[in-house]
């Protein structure tokens, strides 16, 4: 079961980690803005259901079509763990490449977006400050590295807890 949950943790990390660098261009040129986020969740969702099928192949094919919800839960959980740090990893060496001027992008986009929405000089360069702060604080890699795992393990917990529900059996 180690090696199924390495697999499919990898796999499902990978899928979500590779739509970072697909996505990349996109988000650098503004055009990701309204859709990044969106697309971003959904190709974790899509990686994520790789869970449903290592539980229901352990159920089926390894534990005799008997499989209880903390069993599936767990075989869940553990996959998310390595799928996260699987994109967390992806998102460093992304990163660490192309994407070292994220921080500037990000602020860039967002106070083009506040301008657009009409906010103004005040609301404009106390964003200006917020962003300069969050870059500040963004440079630590590991402070990145664990926003990077927030951003995607409560996904992989979602889907972990729905594979369990829908493929438990007694």
């Amino acid at each position: 079961m180690k090696k199924s949950i390495l697999m499919y943790g990898a796999l499902s990390g990978l899928f979500a980690g590779g739509m970072l660098w697909v996505m990349w261009p996109f988000h650098q040129s503004g055009q990701a803005q309204e859709y990044g986020m969106l697309i971003g969740f959904a190709s974790m969702f899509l990686g994520f259901s790789l869970i449903f099928v290592a539980v229901k192949k352990f159920r089926d094919n390894m534990n005799q079509g008997v499989l209880s919800f903390g069993k599936a839960l767990t075989i869940g959980l553990l996959i998310t763990l390595v799928a996260s740090v699987v994109y967390a990893v992806c998102w460093e060496l992304l990163y660490n490449t192309l994407a070292s001027d994220f921080v500037e992008v990000y602020t860039k986009n967002y106070l083009t977006q506040l301008k657009a929405e009409g906010a103004d000089a005040i609301k404009l360069e106390a964003a200006t400050a917020e962003m300069k702060s969050f870059g500040d604080m963004y440079a630590n890699p590991f402070t990145r590295f664990g926003f990077t795992l927030m951003e995607i393990i409560p996904v992989g917990i979602v889907m972990s807890l729905l594979a369990a529900l829908t493929l438990k059996k007694k």
